[in-house]
């Protein structure tokens, strides 16, 4: 989607952002940066935010091509990191504060120790495929959660994938899930057979399809949120968080 000066005042300003954000970090996707630049303009994020989160996913883009991101992000360090961006963010807002374009110079273990995490979200998606497989075979009747098992927000994954639709769409869900501040857990079913039987119970159950579950695929507990598509169309009807919630989203339950 491109911005048109002759769109407005609002859209120019926009547009600003969107390429400064681009000759800031030309290697990013560009339709990422329009995503920022347009929640920037919402209001949603100050412009520093934006710079983080990118600088964020850049970092981990770097970590995961050296070798060695996910073995740098203990659960504690990616869980400290996750309300880094979420403590700035609400101290902005209290104080009615909207940035300009600046380059941020604080925060740097923050961004740090959110990159292992951020790298296992974005960047692990090129493997070959494994099949899902045929849940015609398998018996839906028990699902092994409980306790606040049966609260957790989980995405399934896999980072096993020759799918360019797949790939693409684990990528935009995580980035729709990051944007909107939706704590998950994220569960790779790549070569694990009994998270892949776990998913299959759990959308069979909760759908009472046969079909094999779509990737990637949002539960809260054992209740099929929806893929991608159904994600975004929750979000565009502005209806995300408030179906989750009534699932039994809990983001204190996530970690």
């Amino acid at each position: 989607m491109d911005v048109h000066d002759t769109a407005g005042p609002h859209l120019t300003e926009e547009r600003r952002v969107w390429e400064y954000l681009q000759r800031t970090f030309p290697m990013t996707d560009p339709d990422m940066l329009q995503e920022m630049a347009a929640l920037v303009m919402l209001g949603r994020y100050t412009l520093s935010d934006a710079i983080d989160m990118v600088r964020v996913i850049e970092d981990a883009r770097q970590i995961n091509d050296e070798g060695w991101g996910e073995e740098n992000c203990s659960s504690s360090n990616c869980l400290q990191a996750e309300n880094c961006v979420d403590e700035r963010s609400a101290a902005n807002e209290s104080d009615g504060v909207h940035e300009k374009a600046t380059t941020p110079t604080s925060n740097v273990g923050c961004d740090k120790n959110r990159a292992g995490e951020d790298g296992q979200h974005f960047l692990k998606l090129a493997e070959p495929h494994t099949p899902v497989g045929d849940p015609s075979q398998e018996n839906f009747t028990s699902i092994p959660l409980s306790g606040d098992e049966r609260l957790k927000t989980r995405l399934f994954t896999t980072t096993m994938t020759g799918d360019r639709r797949v790939r693409d769409h684990c990528r935009r869900v995580e980035t729709l899930l990051y944007l909107k501040r939706i704590q998950y857990e994220t569960v790779n079913i790549a070569d694990n057979v009994l998270e892949q039987r776990r998913m299959r119970q759990m959308y069979a159950a909760s759908t009472g399809r046969s079909s094999a579950a779509p990737l990637p695929s949002l539960f809260v507990g054992t209740h099929f949120v929806g893929d991608y598509e159904r994600l975004q169309e929750l979000e565009d009807e502005g209806v995300l968080i408030e179906t989750i919630v009534g699932l039994g989203y809990d983001g204190s339950m996530a970690q």
